[in-house]
C-alpha cells in the first residue's frame, strides 16, 4: 500500500473514532427527546396565549364597533317612536358633554391648565365606554374644563406682575404646616409651665398618630380647646382719672336706664371698688327683680362701661353639672362645659360672665355644688373642666353677675352674692320709659328720626293702661308692643297709595293716609294692635330692622 493510501486510511479511522466518541449515549438520547417534547409543548402554549389575546382584542374591537353603531338603551327601545324621540334628546345631551380634542386645544386657558387637562383627556380615552370609570373620568374632565376656562376670564384681568404676586401668596399657603403652627402656638401660650407641659405632651401624641386613628380626632379637638382658652391673658383697665371714669359711668347709666337711682348708686360703688382694687375678691353681683325689669341690660351696661368682654349663660332647663363642667375626654363627641366656652368667647380671664335666671337651679343640689366651686374666690383659682381635666384654669379674675327673680333657697349659694334689688316700674315710670327710651330706640332701629313718630299724652296713657298689667313690674311686654306699632306704621308709610290704601288686605289698614311727623292716636293704636293683627305680630318686627 502506498504511503498516500495509508495516510488516507489513517485519517478515515481517526475520524470514525471521533464520530464514535461524539455520539450520544442512550441516556443522553432519551433526555434529548424529552427536552424536544417539552419545547414543543411550551411553544404550543405560547401560541395558544397569543391566540387568546388576539381573540380578546377582536372582542374589544368588536365591542367598540358595536357601541358606535348601537348601544344597549337603543336596543331596548326598539321601534317605539315616542321613546325614540326621548332617546334622541338624551343622546344629544350625552354627545354635548363628550370631551373632544378641539375644545382641549382651542379654548382659552392657561398653558399649565391645558397640560393638566390633556392628562385627564388621555385618562378618559383609556376607559371602556359607558363603564363607571369612563363616566367618572368624563365628568371630572368636563368639570375641570369649565373651571379652567372660567378661571381664565379672571386671569386675563390681571397683569403678569399681579399673577406672580398671587402665585407667591399661594405658595405660602401650600407651605403652611398646621401641626407646626400648633406647635409654636403651644410654645407661645401665656400659661403655667405645668399646663404647657400637659398640652405639649398631647401634641407629641398627635404627631405620632395616623390620621385614620380613632384617637386622632379626639386629641386634635382637645388641643384646639386647650390652646384657644385665654389662660393668663388679662385685659388691663387703663384709667387715668377714677373720678372722670365714675362720672362717665353715671352718665351712661342715666342715658340707658330710667329711674333706678338706688340701683345705679350701688353699681357705681361696685365700679369704684373694682377700678381701685382690680384684684379685689368677692365682688359677685346678683340682680334681684321681676322679669322684664332690665337686669340683663344692666349687666351689659357694666360691660360697656368697663370695656370688658361679656358672655351670657342661661340656666333655664339645666339639670346636670356637665352643662357647666363638660364631659370626660374619653367619651366620643365629648367637649368642655359652658364655663370654658365662655372663656374662649371672652379671650381674656377678667371679663364678665352673666348667669341668667340663676334661681332656676336653686332646688338642684348637684348644680348648686358645682356652681359654688366655680364662683367661690377661695376655690376657683384652680378650676378643672372635665374635658380638660389635666389643665388648671383660673376663674378668680372673672366678674360674676347673675339675675334672679327670687332669692335661692340654698344659703351657701346666696352668701356668695352681693344682691342689688330692682323693684320694677309703676304706671308713671312706664309712660316715661316708652316716651323717652323704648319709642326712640325702636324708631332708630327702623331708620326713622327720633321725632318722626310720637304719642299724644292721651294715647300713651291709653296704651299703658290697655296693654300693660298693673301687676307687671317689667317693661318687656310693652317694649314688644312698641316695636309692633313702629313696624306696622313703617309698612303703611312704605306701601300706601295717595288715598292711604294698601295694595292688598291687611288687618291693620287705616281709614286715611298718614304722613310723618305722625302723632299716634288712640284710634291708630286700636287698629294696629287689634286682635286681628296679633297673628302677624311675631313676623312684622323683623321686616324693617
Amino acid at each position: 500500500m502506498s504511503s498516500n493510501k495509508r495516510l488516507l486510511n489513517l485519517i478515515l479511522k481517526t475520524s470514525a473514532k471521533k464520530r464514535k466518541l461524539n455520539e450520544p449515549t442512550s441516556t443522553e438520547k432519551k433526555e434529548k427527546e424529552e427536552q424536544k417534547v417539552f419545547d414543543e409543548q411550551e411553544l404550543s402554549e405560547e401560541v395558544d396565549e397569543e391566540d387568546e389575546e388576539d381573540e380578546e382584542d377582536e372582542e374589544y374591537k368588536s365591542y367598540d364597533e358595536d357601541d358606535e353603531e348601537e348601544d344597549f338603551l337603543e336596543k331596548e327601545i326598539g321601534d317605539d317612536s315616542h321613546l325614540n324621540e326621548k332617546y334622541k334628546v338624551v343622546k344629544k345631551e350625552i354627545l354635548k358633554n363628550e370631551p373632544n380634542a378641539k375644545d382641549l386645544l382651542t379654548l382659552s386657558m392657561r398653558s399649565e391648565d391645558r397640560a393638566r387637562l390633556s392628562l385627564y383627556f388621555e385618562n378618559y380615552k383609556s376607559h371602556i365606554p359607558y363603564s363607571v370609570e369612563w363616566i367618572e373620568s368624563r365628568d371630572t374632565y368636563n368639570r375641570l374644563l369649565k373651571e379652567f376656562t372660567e378661571g381664565y376670564k379672571h386671569y386675563e384681568q390681571y397683569s403678569d406682575a399681579d399673577i406672580k404676586k398671587f402665585d407667591l401668596e399661594e405658595s405660602k399657603f401650600k407651605m403652611f404646616n398646621p401641626q407646626l403652627a400648633l406647635k409654636y402656638k403651644i410654645l407661645n401660650l401665656n400659661t403655667s409651665h405645668s399646663n404647657k407641659e400637659v398640652i405639649y405632651k398631647k401634641y407629641n401624641e398627635l404627631i405620632n398618630m395616623e390620621t385614620s386613628d380613632d384617637e386622632y380626632g379626639k386629641t386634635k379637638n382637645w388641643l384646639t380647646w386647650a390652646t384657644d382658652i385665654p389662660h393668663n391673658v388679662i385685659k388691663e383697665i387703663n384709667i387715668d382719672s377714677p373720678t372722670e371714669f365714675i362720672c362717665k359711668a353715671k352718665k351712661i347709666l342715666d342715658s340707658e336706664l330710667y329711674g333706678m337711682e338706688n340701683v345705679k348708686e350701688q353699681i357705681i360703688l361696685f365700679l369704684s371698688s373694682k377700678i381701685k382694687s382690680p384684684d379685689l375678691i368677692n365682688t359677685n353681683l346678683s340682680l334681684l327683680g321681676p322679669p322684664g325689669t332690665g337686669k340683663t341690660s344692666i349687666a351689659r351696661l357694666i360691660s360697656k362701661i368697663m370695656d370688658w368682654g361679656f358672655t351670657q349663660i342661661s340656666f333655664g332647663g339645666i339639670e346636670k353639672p356637665d352643662f357647666l363642667k363638660g364631659h370626660e375626654y374619653t367619651y366620643v363627641g365629648s367637649g368642655p362645659g359652658e364655663i370654658v366656652k365662655s372663656l374662649k368667647k371672652l379671650q381674656c380671664k377678667n371679663g364678665i360672665i352673666f348667669l341668667d335666671e340663676l334661681d332656676k337651679i336653686s332646688e338642684n343640689p348637684e348644680l348648686n355644688s358645682a356652681l359654688l366651686h366655680i364662683i367661690d374666690p377661695t376655690q376657683n383659682m384652680d378650676f378643672r373642666d372635665m374635658f380638660l381635666s389635666e389643665i388648671s384654669i383660673d376663674l378668680s379674675k372673672i366678674w360674676w353677675i347673675s339675675s334672679i327673680n327670687t332669692l335661692p333657697s340654698d344659703s351657701a349659694l346666696t352668701d356668695r352674692w352681693s344682691v342689688i334689688k330692682i323693684d320694677g316700674y309703676n304706671t308713671e315710670d312706664k309712660i316715661n320709659i316708652v316716651k323717652d327710651y323704648l319709642l326712640p330706640k325702636s324708631l332708630i332701629n327702623s331708620k326713622f328720626n327720633s321725632n318722626d313718630i310720637t304719642f299724644s299724652q292721651e294715647s300713651i296713657k291709653y296704651f299703658i293702661h290697655k296693654y300693660s298689667k298693673t301687676s307687671d313690674k317689667g317693661v318687656r311686654s310693652i317694649e314688644k308692643k312698641v316695636k309692633d306699632i313702629v313696624s306696622k306704621i313703617n309698612f303703611i308709610l312704605t306701601h300706601q297709595d295717595k288715598t292711604g290704601k294698601l295694595p292688598f288686605k291687611v288687618s291693620f289698614q287705616l281709614k286715611y293716609k298718614i304722613e310723618i311727623p305722625l302723632i299716634i292716636t288712640t284710634e291708630i293704636l286700636d287698629i294696629v294692635l287689634s286682635d286681628n293683627s296679633r297673628e302677624i305680630d311675631k313676623l312684622i318686627p323683623f321686616m324693617y330692622i
